[in-house]
């Protein structure tokens, strides 16, 4: 058994869900850019503390 809506009310309904998962798609970009930015930040401390001989560089965990 199918049921039958308007084209227009289907239209209206896909329009929204497009919308909303437009919406999230952007936000999850948004974090895994900022993510990956923090990542790039640790990791570059991480390479001058061990250059630099500080502790908690990488030489402290050898």
């Amino acid at each position: 058994m199918s049921q039958q809506i308007p084209i227009e009310d289907a239209l209206d309904a896909f329009r929204k869900k497009c919308g909303e998962l437009l919406d999230a798609n952007v936000l999850l970009e948004a974090r895994a850019i900022s993510l990956e930015r923090r990542v790039e930040e640790l990791e570059s401390a991480g390479g001058s503390q061990a250059a630099t001989g500080v502790p908690g560089g990488q030489d402290a965990a050898s």
